[in-house]
């Protein structure tokens, strides 16, 4: 199987597995928030031990990069609450197609205003 198909299986599985997910802890009557939090935590311990831990290399970044770095990470926890909310209250089929949808506007836009 060619790399682009198994990074497109992947893509989709895990899409499905998320919504999935937030059926199952709807359905277990678990919150939310501390869900996605814990996942947040496991992430990062993920991430510091397969990359050897922290670079120094890095170590000179700018100021605004972290401000930049904590924003970013508060709007990841808030698009996840909000896709939670949205599959338990609305269903999975319509939280799915609208989350595509919400990919496809800017990249049409963006071959229509640039198509090189």
């Amino acid at each position: 199987m060619a790399a682009p198909t198994i990074f497109l299986l992947f893509s989709v599985l895990s899409s499905t597995g998320i919504f999935l997910l937030f059926r199952l802890i709807d359905k277990r009557e678990t919150g939310i928030f501390p869900v996605i939090v814990i996942n947040y935590i496991v992430a990062s311990g993920l991430g510091y031990t397969l990359a050897g831990g922290i670079s120094h290399s890095n170590s000179g970044l700018p100021l605004p990069f972290y401000g930049l770095a904590v924003i970013i990470g508060v709007l990841f926890i808030l698009m996840f609450f909000v896709l939670g909310r949205s599959s338990q209250k609305a269903g999975m089929s319509i939280t799915s197609v609208a989350g595509k949808m919400s990919v496809i506007f800017p990249i049409a836009f963006s071959l229509l205003y640039d198509p090189d």
